[in-house]
């Protein structure tokens, strides 16, 4: 077994295979202070961006973002639909309503709420506490979330994981997002796995995914492990009960960018609107294979005509994270349309 890191660096677990393509481009990243909460050296951060994982140790604390005692407090006070919290155990994923109670005004479509009690209850036997839409409950988390999507032009999501000591929550797996793994209370043990395939579109879907080329690390308070998406993991809380956060940062491929400009050009080109031959399954190969080849030809024309620049810019304005409203601006928003409502009235 690997011992685990004692500083910031990278695991030995295999890469992704070899992706061939035009050379890397370097960004310079600004507004990194965001970044600086969930990795201790951001170059290093841009040299394993999509490739392989970094752990950074001694990030310090974490409670002006989120904390076990937020937690709790989200838990057991705010009124939240069951929706928000999911239950798993030793690779299974128990059904949430085990941890739900009916609402005071209910009705046949009225949403359950998570019961404090019975969540205290599914802890104490062994059950991970997974909290959904953590930026949408913590404002702070939110601000975080805000700093980061600015820092990398990626939208994120964000959930936290409460496991009881010795437990283990999720199988192994892996996502279809980059995330950070921000430990913030107690420890866990994570196993890491070389992706099945690199970048996968696929989701995990509860299938069995080897762990191969293991790697191990045990992340302790002030610790971050950054994933990137396809590594297999699965983690276990130690002799005390564990908090992570976990922020994901939503892909954007070249994949979603092309087939956006494509559909663009669609929309002008009448020769990529038409239909197929009629009978188009029994045609010569060599003369489908020459339709399509010019097809393909006024594409690449498309792709590369000038200027590229001002292309790229929609591309970046279509895919960019959306703005999220700062705390204060939508009650600001409300009381001016309260005002101009008054005075048409």
């Amino acid at each position: 077994m690997t011992e685990p890191p004692t500083a910031t660096e990278t695991p030995t677990a295999p890469e992704p295979s070899a992706v061939t393509g035009p050379p890397a481009v370097t960004v310079p990243l600004a507004g990194t202070e965001p970044l600086a909460r969930l990795a201790r050296d951001v170059a290093a951060l841009a040299e394993c961006w999509e490739d392989r994982p970094l752990l950074s140790r001694g990030l310090g604390s974490f409670d002006d973002v989120f904390s076990l005692s937020r937690m709790e407090s989200v838990l057991a006070s705010a009124p939240l639909v069951s929706s928000f919290v999911r239950l798993m155990r030793d690779g299974d994923q128990p059904d949430p309503g085990r941890a739900a109670r009916p609402r005071e005004r209910g009705g046949p479509r009225a949403e359950q709420l998570v019961d404090p009690a019975k969540l205290a209850r599914e802890l104490r036997g062994g059950t991970t506490i997974l909290l959904e839409e953590v930026q949408t409950c913590c404002p702070e988390v939110a601000a975080l979330a805000r700093g980061v999507e600015d820092a990398t032009g990626y939208a994120t999501y964000s959930a936290a994981f409460l496991t009881p000591p010795g437990a283990r929550g999720a199988a192994p797996h892996y996502d279809l997002a980059s995330v950070f793994i921000r430990q913030l209370h107690g420890s866990k043990r994570w196993q890491v796995g070389r992706p099945v395939e690199p970048w996968p579109k696929e989701p995990w879907n509860n299938r069995k995914v080897p762990l191969d080329g293991r790697v191990e690390y045990l992340l302790e308070e002030g610790d971050c492990l950054y994933l990137p998406r396809g590594y297999v993991h699965v983690g276990e809380a130690t002799g005390a009960a564990s908090l992570h956060l976990s922020i994901a940062l939503k892909p954007v491929t070249w994949e979603q960018v092309l087939v956006r400009r494509i559909a663009e050009l669609a929309a002008r080109e009448p020769a990529l609107r038409q239909a197929l031959p009629l009978g188009f399954h029994r045609a010569p190969d060599g003369a489908m294979a020459s339709l399509m080849a010019s097809r393909a030809e006024l594409v690449r024309e498309h792709l590369g005509e000038p200027p590229c620049e001002r292309a790229w810019k929609t591309v970046r304005d279509g895919h960019a994270p959306p703005r999220r409203t700062p705390p204060g601006e939508l009650a600001a928003d409300l009381r001016d349309a309260l005002e101009e409502g008054g005075r048409e009235s």
